[in-house]
């Protein structure tokens, strides 16, 4: 994902009204976002419908991954995230 489609993205979250963004309270430029965004009410009814879905949807795919693999795979993820904030 390039920088600009991570900041698009998390704009359109944020005019859904799904996450809030914070400014970091020393440098207007630094935003601060994390995996654990605050959600607003809409962003937490979000997450309690979609959640049990997505959940359904990768256990199979995920049945013949090991432990191993998995954590490797969200570390790539966390990576990707990280990598997509400091570019913005």
């Amino acid at each position: 994902m390039r920088p600009g489609s991570a900041n698009k993205l998390v704009n359109q979250l944020v005019t859904l009204g799904h996450l809030t963004r914070r400014e970091d309270a020393n440098d207007r430029r630094v935003k601060n976002l994390s995996l654990t965004l605050p959600l607003t009410k809409a962003g937490e009814q979000f997450v309690e419908t979609t959640e049990p879905k997505l959940r359904a949807y990768m256990q199979p795919l995920l049945a013949d991954a090991s432990s191993k693999d998995i954590a490797g795979y969200l570390k790539t993820l966390s990576s990707i995230r990280d990598n997509a904030i400091a570019d913005d």
